[in-house]
């Protein structure tokens, strides 16, 4: 086995673990919250028992030409070590490793790789590359159109018009992954669904002075101090945050045109890392929650409704059959009843003075009014009473099922008045979430909320309002360009000496001026050998000249490489600015400050106020309708005992009428006999008037109070099935599209939070490029960048810009340690 080659001592150190994926991406310093970069701080995991700490990080370098077809893929791979003990580490890897160290590279077996790393106390790394060739990611097309007409990247060099550059990006990972999640019936669904590998980073491009009335949708867009105009966009390749494809493209007026080159990086970020996401996956979790809780309460309520429908629909039946009673009784009552008690008063009152005034000379008109009685009770009155009777009890059954639908009706209007509140509480305790989700968003005046935290990164990358005289106010941009013009300062003095006629030039002039004053002396030896020795010391291969053209050009890749670092820290600055203003939007999100009474300006937390409002009317409204309810319950109970009465007075009357005709049978067939008794019988006459009086009286308010029951009940009939038919439609246009709305909103939540969790699962999956270390690495990170060729009048070759850009991505990780060691000497 092939040890791969560590950093020797002398050599400057690795840079620490927090940096070194981003060493590895060249140029990819910030990729929406450094993502890619190592664990903070470079801390070892909590627990751990090893000696040494691992790190692999890789960089896919794609080379692209302008037109978007792939021409070269490679992998750079740095693994890094520090502490004590040994790490031993498969990494899988194409064959053909070359060491980046200078040294022997790691033999590959069965597609992994085998590098040994001995810390020894410090830092240790070796890096190594190879071709990538494994299926890219993602996709890139690019299309350009002159004055409106489509052509091809070559066919734009030294032409003028209005071009556009569009650049179709495409996230090809999908892959088909089973979700579980809880619906808004309370039972687990499972779901297949398609997700990718979640991807995040820019597309950035440098458009030249020449390129005029420049337009690039969602991009930032800046100057950069020469002329030229900076694009960026930042892409978020999978779903829900952002999307797995993305179209972005730029629009100017060009001169003597060319196509600028353009860089595309993307780093594997999960979406539990990032604070965006992290927060939209809490918020899905919750809405599945909120949506199973409504689908609970709406069937609650849903189910109650359906309980005061059956009650409004016997209560309609029972109105309906008291009516019918109430009907009949009035009929019985005003059409028979009291037309025959008023024929039997009048007989009476005949048959009285029949018998008193005319007894003896009239006895047969006394045989033939006892005859004209008898048919009166036999023929009218008996009948008429039959039908109050059956009419009082019909009256008593209608009101019996009156009051027992009345009591059905009232409680399930108290069940529902109990449901209701809780709803409300429900519907505040998500406003009280949405003012937490606000206060930990917070303004650029609090350092400590997210938006503060985010503000005050960006300033203290790149301030451009800093005081020059002021050190204390500069950011970490400002800090390096002051350290770069420094060096270049130091530069061009030595520049200056070095220059034909400088301060060297002249210095050994002065020298060969003295020899010639030695060849004056009388022994010119011991002068011209002093002489030569200091020309020498000046002009040899170690003298002056020599070691101040080696400084020169020592401060000269100085200056380089602080360049690259102010540039880095200007893209970070940009990076930050962005996630502060996305940040910003999700707050007017939740709240819109500029909210007005249409809804559709509202956001989150102006939603669920209207939402309580309504709900809290709603209940104030159920509980009216409860109150009534109950005392129509109770006054059902009392209609239905005095129907009772009713019905048994009706009886008595139907029985005693009965005995009436009977007895007035016996009158007919006795008459002879009364004749014979006319002083008794007169007396008999007079009392028999009377009672038929007081029932003739008593018979017409029965009647009048028989048709207001009736009117009463007909006027009643029609309300309880407008409540029987409100409590249906209220079920079916209300309650139940509650309750769909519910389980939707469950399904749907529950669905995204499901593929956030799978978009988790396929990040740490997809750690590194080419696969993930199985065991013994404590930190895996990845970075892909690709490199569109640009197109001009000068010749490229596009493969030999990507090996002199892998070149200057090694040399940047060299740069930067040594800059780290410099710290660490200081």
């Amino acid at each position: 086995m092939t040890n791969p080659t560590q950093t020797p001592a002398g050599r400057p150190a690795p840079l620490p673990r927090k940096t070194a994926a981003a060493v590895a991406a060249g140029t990819l310093t910030v990729v929406l919250g450094a993502a890619g970069l190592a664990a903070a701080d470079g801390a070892e995991p909590s627990g751990s028992s090893k000696d040494a700490y691992a790190s692999v990080a890789e960089t896919v370098q794609v080379v692209l030409d302008a037109d978007g077809k792939v021409s070269a893929s490679r992998l750079l791979t740095q693994v890094t070590a520090s502490g004590d003990g040994t790490v031993d580490l498969d990494v899988p890897s194409p064959s053909g490793l070359r060491d980046l160290n200078g040294y022997s590279a790691p033999s590959v077996s069965d597609g992994q790789a085998r590098y040994r790393l001995s810390p020894e106390g410090g830092d240790v790394q070796t890096r190594t590359v190879g071709e990538f060739d494994k299926d890219l990611p993602v996709t890139v097309e690019v299309d350009y159109t002159l004055d409106g007409k489509p052509v091809q990247a070559d066919d734009i060099v030294g032409r003028s018009g209005v071009l556009v550059a569009t650049y179709h990006i495409e996230n090809t990972t999908a892959a088909e992954r089973t979700v579980t999640y809880t619906g808004g019936d309370g039972k687990e669904v499972t779901e297949t669904i398609k997700t990718v590998i979640p991807l995040v980073g820019t597309l950035a491009t440098t458009l030249p002075g020449r390129f005029t009335e420049v337009s690039a949708p969602d991009a930032a867009v800046g100057g950069n101090g020469r002329g030229d105009n900076q694009v960026q966009w930042s892409l978020v390749l999978f779903d829900p945050v952002g999307a797995p494809t993305a179209d972005v493209s730029y629009t100017a007026h060009i001169t003597d045109g060319e196509i600028p080159a353009t860089k595309l990086q993307l780093a594997v970020v999960a979406p539990q890392d990032m604070a965006t996401t992290r927060s939209a996956g809490e918020q899905y979790a919750a809405g599945a929650e909120t949506g199973a809780a409504l689908t609970e309460g709406a069937t609650q309520i849903d189910e109650n409704l359906l309980k005061l429908k059956d009650g409004a629909g016997q209560l309609l039946a029972g109105l309906q059959k008291l009516s019918d009673g109430a009907s009949q009784l009035s009929d019985g009552l005003n059409g028979q009843a009291l037309p025959g008690s008023e024929k039997l008063a009048d007989g009476a009152a005949e048959l009285s003075a029949g018998l008193n005034e005319k007894a003896v000379p009239g006895s047969k008109k006394l045989a033939d009014g006892a005859s004209e009685l008898s048919k009166g009770l036999n023929r009218k009155a008996l009948p008429g009473s039959g039908q109050l009777a059956g009419g009082a009890s019909k009256l008593h059954e209608g009101a019996s099922d009156l009051s027992a639908g009345l009591d059905t009706l009232a409680g399930g209007l108290t069940t529902l008045n109990g449901k209701l509140p809780g709803a409300v509480t429900a519907v505040n305790s998500l406003t009280a979430g949405a003012d937490r989700l606000l206060a930990g968003l917070g303004a650029e005046s609090d350092a400590a909320s997210l938006i503060g935290g985010a503000h005050k990164l960006t300033l203290g990358l790149d301030n451009p309002g800093y005081n020059p005289a002021n050190p204390a106010t500069y950011g970490a941009k400002q800090g390096v360009d002051a350290a770069k013009s420094g060096a270049d300062q130091v530069k061009a003095g030595l520049d200056d000496a070095l220059k034909t006629g400088g301060s060297i030039d002249q210095l050994a002039g002065g020298v060969a001026a003295l020899k010639g004053f030695c060849s004056g002396l009388p022994d010119p030896t011991a002068c011209t050998g002093t002489a030569n020795a200091v020309l020498a010391g000046i002009t040899g291969p170690d003298g002056l000249r020599a070691k101040t053209t080696a400084a020169s050009g020592g401060l000269a890749q100085v200056s380089g490489g602080l360049g690259n670092v102010s540039g880095g820290l200007a893209t970070a600055a940009a990076g930050a600015g962005t996630i502060e203003g996305g940040l910003k939007q999700l707050k007017t999100g939740v709240s819109n400050p500029a909210a007005t009474a249409d809804t559709s300006t509202w956001g989150l937390k102006q939603g669920l106020v209207g939402l309580a409002s309504a709900l809290t009317e709603a209940v104030t409204g159920v509980g009216q309708l409860s109150a009534g309810a109950n005392a129509a319950s109770a006054g059902g109970q009392q209609v239905a005992g005095g129907a009772g009465q009713l019905s048994d007075g009706a009886a008595g009357l139907h029985d005693g009428l009965g005995d009436a005709a009977k007895g007035s049978a016996q009158l007919a067939d006795g008459s002879q006999a009364l004749a014979d008794g006319l002083t008794p019988a007169g007396a008999g006459a007079e009392l028999l008037a009377g009672g038929a009086g007081e029932l003739a009286k008593g018979l017409a308010p029965a009647g009048d109070g028989a048709r207001r029951i009736a009117a009463g009940l007909a006027q009643a009939t029609p309300g309880a099935a407008q409540i029987e038919d409100g409590a249906g439609r209220l079920s079916t246009e209300g309650t139940q599209k509650l309750v769909e709305a519910g389980e939707e909103t469950a399904a749907t939540f529950g669905s995204k939070y499901g593929q956030i969790v799978a978009l988790n699962e396929r990040a740490a999956e997809s750690q590194l490029a080419y696969g993930n270390v199985a065991d013994g690495a404590d930190e895996q990170t990845s970075v892909f960048s690709y490199e569109l060729a640009g197109a001009n009048a000068e010749p490229q070759d596009n493969l030999l810009r990507g090996i002199v850009a892998l070149g200057a991505l090694v040399a940047g990780a060299a740069v930067a340690a040594a800059a780290r060691r410099f710290r660490r000497a200081a």
